[in-house]
């Protein structure tokens, strides 16, 4: 009977007006900022965006659409950069970019990060160095 009367008692203080206006302050923002959030990705997503991903750089449409136009891309004949992508995980998809900083080294945040395997191998202790040696006899 004790279970029953602390439940009947949480029940009573969990329903009571500060709690439920207080839990309302705390949660309310939370479920608004996750339903705007989720909104807004409804309108961004493009048909070839990938689910659970987001795309970043460049908002809209790529400036690359146009790619394979026959138009020339100046008037004045001198060539122009079209489009300008980083890769910042080397051979990962790359992110395109309106402007980008150059660094002695590149582009800023270019081809910064890689992904390895370690390759081990087995160790060998000074018994078996020893072992692998023959000793003259005598």
């Amino acid at each position: 009977m004790a279970t029953v009367e602390l439940l009947q008692h949480y029940i009573e203080y969990l329903t009571s007006p500060t709690v439920l206006l207080t839990i309302l302050l705390l949660v309310g923002p939370i479920l608004y900022t996750v339903r705007l959030e989720r909104r807004f990705a409804a309108k961004s997503t493009t048909p070839s965006g990938v689910p659970g991903c987001r795309r970043l750089g460049l908002t809209g449409r790529s400036n690359l659409r146009s790619q394979y136009e026959q138009r020339p891309s100046s008037s004045d004949g001198h060539p122009r950069v079209k489009a300008l992508f980083i890769y910042p995980i080397k051979s990962c998809r790359g992110v395109e970019l309106a402007t980008a900083e150059v660094e002695s080294s590149g582009l800023k945040y270019d081809r910064r990060l890689t992904f390895a395997q370690l390759v081990s191998k087995p160790v060998q202790g000074p018994e078996k160095e020893s072992s692998d040696v023959a000793e003259p006899s005598e």
